[in-house]
């Protein structure tokens, strides 16, 4: 403009210039202004005041439209509330919560991102002006604070707020992380270990959790020793020799690094004493699964699958599983028969893969029914809590000895049933003080008319599980005394059928160290290579009663053989008992006892010699391991000499009398000797 030329000339035009290029420059600050208050200022013809009054007027058409703004929000949110007041009586209050209405939320948006036009909700005019997006989106804000400040004075606002406010935050804990945080390397390990234990079926954890918890005694993780005893409560320990190697080697490598939280027992450990046990039962089940194919076809039939699935049951179950393995076999082949369609007139074939996956799932039923069985028979016997807590794990099987003389069930045996009951269980002696004690106590006249029940029965067994204890005790502790060891001394787990024969513990029952080391495979539960002497004397106890276990049968057999009553053999057993305290005799006790039985009969050493030589094929006087050697006769014991002749009728006479006069054989030679001719 002229007038502000004027201002700046003072006459000279180098200085009306330098004026102006200052003039400019303000101007050109005004227009920064400028643009910041209104988008519509683009462009500069040199007209400042021109431009400040546009921008003055652009903030004045602001200021009043976000006056209307508010004003408009405040009477509608006023209505809304009367509203919302009226038809709170009439059940309406979830109606007015709703939505706005259409035509207020559309005035409304329009006039924040148009905020040059006028409020008005029938019309909608174009803009003017425009401002920028952070401007506008900076004044919506603090509309919306003020329509809450107008709302929060409703006390029933603040309720439903609180409500809402804790219902978020329950949903933020119920929800899992959908993305994992950023953690080190150790952390992500832990978080991957933890998601797999947690896919885990909620029964598995708790049932590995109670095995870990038992065994750690108050500790964070567990050592090998702990190890081996949670492996024990989930039945992870193997029945032959080369699987418990197996197990031991697992558990070596598992603590060598340090030791075992629960997390590497349920997802480390387990898994590989599993795979270690199915590896170490697949040779023995190879060598099963081609003996009976017999044509190398790769295959089996029906037929002999079931027989070799028998023959694994009976290698894998103990001694005194027997009977129950007998009650077991039947539900087994009747569910093999519906499940796999495998029975013995079906046309199905087994290739050894499936053979190994039956073999398996037999040993997991089996297992499964002992726990049923032993809960049940625990419910049935209503013992009393110490006692039922002291036995449990063998309650069914004494049941079954109980009822082998109770047929009818009537819950109760006489007192010469009890010692019979007694002696088939292993826990009574055949020979020796305890037993004539209970034969004197029970097995007479007075006692004819009592009965007793199973309770009776268990306390018996404890009792004299209690006084065989402490016979076992004494015995291993004067073996330590002449060997000059320390009460911590530990046995070698290897040695422990040898110096059970050496202490003469199982002369009544087994003829020598082979069998006494078959019976320490088969009960032995701990792989451990050494053992303390508790658990020395632990085991021994466990081998004798198996041991006597295995004795009565074999003397039940005879005696169903020969057809002696229960009655005939009690008696034999009487009078063989009160000619050895050790459970066998020898040859001038066997002519004794003859003579006394058979007074009519002419019995000379001759006749002994010929019966003794009658009953050795029979088998029940030899190991069945090494075949007895015999003397040769006649051009053989010509060509020896004198001198080695005499040794081999030592040695010969040395077998005889270690092998044949036990009850076993004293009972078949005089079923022999009553046989008519």
């Amino acid at each position: 403009a002229p007038s502000a030329r004027s201002e700046q000339w003072d006459g000279t035009e180098t200085e009306w210039t330098e004026g102006s290029r200052l003039a400019r420059k303000l101007s050109r600050k005004t227009l920064a202004e400028a643009l910041a208050a209104g988008s519509q200022v683009v462009s500069w013809r040199g007209d400042t005041s021109k431009s400040m009054q546009l921008a003055n007027e652009a903030s004045r058409q602001l200021g009043h439209h976000y006056r209307d703004c508010v004003l408009a929000k405040a009477a509608h949110d006023r209505r809304r509330a009367a509203k919302w007041a009226r038809g709170r009586g009439r059940g309406e209050e979830g109606a007015q919560m709703g939505p706005r209405n259409s035509v207020i939320v559309d005035a409304v948006r329009k006039s924040v991102t148009e905020p040059g036009l006028p409020l008005d909700l029938g019309t909608n005019p174009p803009m003017e002006k425009r401002l920028s997006l952070q401007t506008a989106s900076a004044r919506a804000t603090v509309t919306r604070r003020m329509s809450l400040m107008k709302s929060e004075e409703r006390p029933e606002s603040k309720e439903r707020r609180h409500s809402l406010q804790l219902h978020s935050m329950e949903r933020r804990k119920s929800q899992q992380p959908t993305k994992m945080m950023k953690y080190n390397r150790l952390q992500r390990l832990m978080a991957a270990k933890q998601a797999e234990f947690d896919a885990i079926p909620p029964h598995q954890q708790e049932r590995l959790r109670t095995a870990f918890n038992r065994a750690r005694e108050d500790k964070p993780s567990l050592n090998a020793g702990q190890l081996r005893q949670a492996l024990t409560e989930i039945k992870l320990t193997g029945r032959m020799i080369h699987e418990k190697e197996a197990i031991q080697e697992v558990i070596r490598e598992s603590v060598a690094a340090g030791q075992v939280d629960l997390l590497d027992f349920a997802l480390q450990v387990i898994p590989r004493v599993e795979q270690k046990l199915f590896e170490a039962k697949s040779p023995k089940l190879l060598t099963l699964f081609q003996k009976l194919d017999a044509v190398g076809t790769g295959a089996l039939s029906s037929t002999d699958c079931i027989e070799a699935l028998r023959r694994h049951a009976d290698s894998f179950s103990t001694v005194l599983d027997g009977d129950l393995m007998d009650q077991f076999w039947p539900i087994y082949v009747k569910e093999l028969g519906q499940m796999r369609k495998i029975s013995k007139n079906s046309d199905e074939t087994v290739d050894f893969i499936l053979f190994q996956t039956l073999a398996s799932e037999l040993e997991d039923k089996f297992s499964y029914f002992q726990t049923q069985m032993e809960e049940r028979a625990a419910k049935s016997a209503n013992l009393p809590p110490q006692l039922e807590a002291a036995h449990f794990g063998e309650i069914a099987l004494m049941m079954r000895f109980f009822r082998r003389y109770d047929p009818s069930w009537r819950g109760v045996v006489s007192a010469e049933q009890l010692v019979l009951a007694l002696m088939d269980s292993g826990t009574l002696p055949v020979v020796g003080r305890l037993h004539h004690h209970m034969m004197s106590s029970y097995a007479n006249q007075a006692t004819k008319l009592i009965v007793f029940r199973f309770q009776d029965f268990i306390e018996q067994v404890h009792s004299l599980r209690k006084e065989e204890n402490a016979v076992r005790e004494a015995a291993f502790k004067s073996w330590y005394t002449i060997h000059k060891w320390s009460d911590d001394v530990k046995i070698q787990a290897t040695d422990m059928a040898q110096l059970i024969m050496d202490l003469s513990l199982v002369t009544d029952s087994c003829r020598n160290v082979s069998d006494v080391r078959l019976l320490v495979d088969d009960v032995q539960r701990d792989p451990s290579e050494t053992l303390h002497m508790d658990a020395a004397i632990k085991l021994t106890g466990q081998v004798v009663e198996t041991a006597r276990v295995q004795a009565r049968r074999r003397e039940a057999m005879v005696a169903d053989q020969v057809n002696f009553s229960t009655e005939q053999v009690l008696s034999l057993r009487s009078s063989f008992s009160e000619m050895t305290h050790s459970g066998v005799i020898g040859p001038d006790d066997l002519h004794d006892l003859l003579t006394e039985l058979f007074p009519d009969h002419e019995i000379d050493d001759n006749f002994v010699q010929d019966l003794l030589d009658a009953a050795l094929p029979s088998g029940y006087f030899q190991s069945g391991s090494k075949p007895m050697v015999r003397p040769k006769r006649e051009e053989t014991i010509n060509k020896k000499s004198a001198q080695a002749q005499e040794e081999e009728a030592q040695a010969h006479r040395r077998a005889l009398e270690e092998s044949i006069l036990r009850f076993d054989g004293f009972l078949w030679i005089v079923g022999h000797l009553l046989k008519p001719v």
